[in-house]
C-alpha cells in the first residue's frame, strides 16, 4: 500500500478514533491521552495493514486502537497504586504499629501527595475492619502465597479463597473509589 492510500485510509477513518475514544468514558484518564494513544493505534493499523487478508481496515483498526487504550489503562493503573505488602501503615504515637501486618498503598514514583495520604487511610481502614479470617487470608496472598497453599494452611477450598479475594479486591476499590 502506497503512501498516499495510506493517508486516504487514515483521513476516511478520522471519525473512528473518536468512537473508540467514547467508549471509555468512566475511566478516569484524560480523554486527551485516550486520544493519542487511538492515534498510536490507528498508526500501528495503518503500518501493519495487509489488505489481502480479507479484513475491513475500519475492524483492524478499532482492534488495534482499543490494544493501544488498554495498554495506556494498564500503565495508569499500575503508576496509580501499586499495593504492597509492608509494615505498618500509620504510626500515631512516634512509630508504634497501629498493627503488626498492614498493607501500603505506594505509589510507583515514591512521591507522596495528598492523594496518596487519602489512600493509605482508605487501605488501612479497609484492612483493620475486615473479619479476622479474611485479614488472615489477604496476609497470606500478600507474602506471595497460591491460593491453593493458603487453602491448605487454613482449612478452605481453592475455589472459596479465590471467591473470598475477589470480594475484597471489589470491596476495596469500591472504598477507593466511592470516598
Amino acid at each position: 500500500m502506497s503512501d498516499q492510500e495510506k493517508a486516504e485510509l487514515a483521513e476516511q477513518n478520522m471519525p473512528l478514533v473518536w468512537y473508540v475514544v467514547n467508549q471509555y468514558v468512566d475511566v478516569s484518564v484524560e480523554r486527551d491521552e485516550l486520544y493519542s494513544a487511538a492515534l498510536f493505534g490507528m498508526a500501528q493499523a495503518l503500518s501493519a495493514y495487509d489488505e489481502t487478508r480479507g479484513i475491513r481496515f475500519s475492524t483492524f483498526a478499532i482492534v488495534c486502537m482499543n490494544r493501544a487504550i488498554l495498554g495506556v489503562l494498564r500503565a495508569y493503573r499500575k503508576r496509580r497504586l501499586d499495593i504492597s505488602y509492608e509494615g505498618c501503615i500509620l504510626s500515631p504515637n512516634k512509630g508504634e504499629e497501629v498493627w503488626n501486618e498492614s498493607f501500603v498503598a505506594v505509589t510507583s514514583t515514591g512521591n507522596e501527595g495528598p492523594n496518596d495520604v487519602a489512600v493509605k487511610i482508605v487501605v488501612a481502614d479497609f484492612v483493620k475492619h475486615l473479619p479476622d479470617r479474611e485479614k488472615e487470608i489477604l496476609i497470606l496472598r500478600m507474602r506471595g502465597l497460591r491460593q491453593r497453599e493458603i487453602a491448605e494452611s487454613i482449612g478452605m477450598s481453592q475455589p472459596q479463597i479465590g471467591r473470598l479475594l475477589n470480594k475484597m479486591r471489589k470491596m476495596l476499590w469500591k472504598e477507593l473509589y466511592l470516598r
